[in-house]
């Protein structure tokens, strides 16, 4: 069976619930405590579409500055990502664009060789963030679409990695999957920080 894979990030300030995003979704839990993610932490998830088969590789990053130089080093090769931020919590919402930028700075690559998705998660709270705020925002910085989650209940969680795998694939041959370095058959060195 052919398949394509394709690298996925979760970049965003810490506490901003990308782990919990990433555990509901490849495990369907939830914990009300989650340890901030040290450098990067990974998972994948197979799809299907007709007789292809999809490999998403996705990477939850650190969003604390001093696990930066580490995050950024896993930033190469991307195909997707997802910016989080928190909904009760305006500074998180401010650094998307210092997110965004560091992105295309360290991938080398533009938003047209992107499929990003902005991702405002927490909706099972008050949200201090205003919608016209981040429509704004996601129409100023081009992003593929805005998508609003909670990864405590479970909403629209499956849904935004399913629209981010839809994006890709209709980007179809503009976008070549990661080739030469199976992040799935090498080993992830935490002590150095180093993959492939």
């Amino acid at each position: 069976m052919d398949y394509t894979k394709y690298k996925i990030l979760i970049i965003g300030d810490s506490n901003v619930g990308k782990t919990s995003l990433l555990l509901r979704h490849s495990d369907n839990k939830f914990t009300e405590k989650t340890a901030g993610t040290i450098g990067i932490d990974y998972r994948s998830k197979t799809y299907f579409r007709g007789d292809k088969r999809y490999d998403l590789q996705i990477w939850d990053t650190a969003g604390q500055e001093r696990f930066r130089n580490v995050t950024k080093s896993y930033f190469r090769d991307a195909h997707g990502v997802l910016v989080v931020f928190d909904l009760n919590d305006p500074l998180s919402f401010t650094s998307v664009r210092a997110w965004l930028e560091m992105l295309y700075l360290e991938t080398g690559k533009s938003k047209e060789d992107l499929v990003i998705i902005l991702v405002g998660n927490k909706s099972d709270l008050l949200c201090t963030v205003s919608l016209e705020d981040i429509q704004t925002l996601a129409s100023d910085a081009e992003l593929s679409s805005y998508i609003q989650t909670s990864a405590k209940e479970g909403t629209r969680v499956d849904e935004m990695f399913e629209s981010l795998l839809d994006k890709l694939v209709d980007k179809g041959s503009e976008i070549k999957a990661a080739e030469g370095c199976n992040l799935v058959e090498k080993k992830y060195n935490a002590a150095n920080g180093k993959c492939c």
